[in-house]
């Protein structure tokens, strides 16, 4: 879950729509947040609910760190 202002998301270069795999994809949303001057704050939050899906990441999938 996230959630900026339009603002913001535009001036950090929005979301990069040439990423076609699974997994990353975040993590380089966080850090572009973070070098333009936004405060990003990951954490799991008792009442937020991620419902069920199956995984989609594949068996090669290496973590970014």
């Amino acid at each position: 879950m996230m959630a900026c202002k339009k603002a913001q998301f535009f001036k950090v270069g929005a979301y990069d729509e040439k990423i076609k795999k699974w997994g990353k994809e975040d993590w380089l949303l966080f850090f572009e947040f973070y070098k333009h001057g936004f405060g990003c704050i990951r954490s799991r939050e008792p009442e937020f609910i991620h419902h069920y899906h199956k995984s989609l990441k594949p068996d090669d999938f290496v973590p970014l760190f």
